[in-house]
C-alpha cells in the first residue's frame, strides 16, 4: 500500500519514509476483438518487435516513465530503433513521414509494445501530442 510509515534508523530515531507497492507482475493484457486490418497490423508489429526487441532492449524491459531518466541511454537507442523501423508518428499523414494509422492501430501498437515489455518511449510527448497538433493546425510557414 502506498503511504507513509515510520522506521527506526541506526540511532533508534524514527524517520518517515514512503512505502511504494511492489511492481505488479505483468499479466496478459486484454485486447478487444480486432478486425482483419488490425490483425494484419498486429502481426506486422509482432514480427518487427520479435526481430528488434532483443539484447539490451529486452533486458531493460518495460521500465521507464514520462518523467523518469531511468535507462535514458537504452531508451534513446530504442527510440532510434523505432524511428528506423517507421514506428514513430504512426498517426502522422504519410506525406509527413507517418503511416496514417488510426486510433485502433495506435492502440494495437501500444498494447503489443506493453505486452512484449518494450522500453517506455522517450518521445511520446513529441510524436504523440505535439506532432499531431502541428500536423493538424500548422502551416507551411
Amino acid at each position: 500500500m502506498v503511504g507513509q510509515s515510520l522506521s527506526p534508523d541506526l540511532a533508534g530515531a524514527t524517520t518517515p519514509h514512503v512505502m511504494v507497492p511492489p511492481m505488479r507482475q505483468t499479466l496478459p493484457l486484454p485486447m478487444p476483438e480486432l478486425g482483419a486490418k488490425d490483425i494484419e497490423f498486429r502481426d506486422e508489429i509482432r514480427a518487427w518487435l520479435g526481430e528488434h526487441l532483443i539484447g539490451e532492449f529486452l533486458a531493460f524491459g518495460g521500465r521507464g516513465a514520462a518523467a523518469s531518466d531511468e535507462g535514458f541511454d537504452v531508451r534513446l537507442r530504442w527510440e532510434k530503433e523505432l524511428a528506423k523501423g517507421g514506428w514513430l508518428g504512426l498517426a502522422f499523414p504519410s506525406e509527413y513521414g507517418g503511416r496514417d494509422v488510426g486510433i485502433g492501430g495506435q492502440i494495437v501498437f501500444a498494447h503489443e509494445c506493453a505486452q512484449m515489455g518494450a522500453p517506455y518511449r522517450l518521445s511520446v510527448q513529441g510524436t504523440e501530442m505535439i506532432g499531431p497538433t502541428i500536423a493538424m493546425f500548422g502551416t507551411d510557414e
